[in-house]
């Protein structure tokens, strides 16, 4: 199987809720925000204050506020930090681009 830096050169964006449509994973596991609709579920920043008063949400205080505020501009400089390390370290791939890893005996 494949192996490496390129195996996790990839975005889980919560915005789009690919990985939890119904939402039922994030109020079980973030209960801060289980108060929200599903729409507002996986972007709380998008909430206005009246609804997260009502849910008991203070950005920056009981949920932190969003980390990430253009994910455009992150994925472009991963893929550029990922293929910068790649260049510099061009000893450690095959021709195909696959991680070369040497194990003990």
């Amino acid at each position: 199987g494949r192996s490496g830096i390129d195996q996790w050169n990839f975005v889980m964006s919560p915005v789009a809720a690919s990985q939890d449509k119904s939402g039922e994973y994030t109020k079980k596991w973030i209960p801060e925000l289980s108060g929200l609709s599903k729409p507002l579920l996986h972007k709380p920043w998008e909430a206005p204050n009246e609804l997260l008063k009502h849910a008991g949400i203070t950005l920056g205080d009981t949920y932190p506020h969003r980390i990430v505020t253009d994910l455009n501009a992150e994925r472009k400089q991963s893929l550029n930090n990922v293929l910068d390390m790649r260049r510099k370290s061009q000893q450690f791939n095959d021709e195909k681009g696959y991680d070369i890893i040497t194990l003990p005996n």
